[in-house]
């Protein structure tokens, strides 16, 4: 969900948005603020190799570097991610 259209007209604060809970998330694709994702396994791929050049993105997000089998680890779609 964007924060900020309408609100703010300064660019530090255009590309804001609030992160979604993980809750389910293995059934609430598409992923992205855009949908842009069609998969988890998007998601991950793009984190792993640091996401994409944007004005406004944190020098904090950095290149995962998980190996293959980290990125197969099916950790997301567990049990115990999901509502009982």
């Amino acid at each position: 969900m964007r924060l900020t259209r309408g609100i703010v007209s300064s660019i530090f604060y255009e590309a804001l948005f609030k992160v979604p809970t993980l809750r389910n998330v293995a059934l609430t694709g598409p992923y992205m603020h855009d949908g842009s994702m069609r998969s988890l396994h998007d998601v991950v791929d793009h984190y792993n190799i640091g996401g994409k050049n944007h004005p406004n993105k944190s020098n904090l997000v950095q290149p995962l570097n998980l190996t293959n089998q980290e990125k197969d680890q099916q950790f997301i779609t567990e049990e115990k991610f999901k509502d009982r």
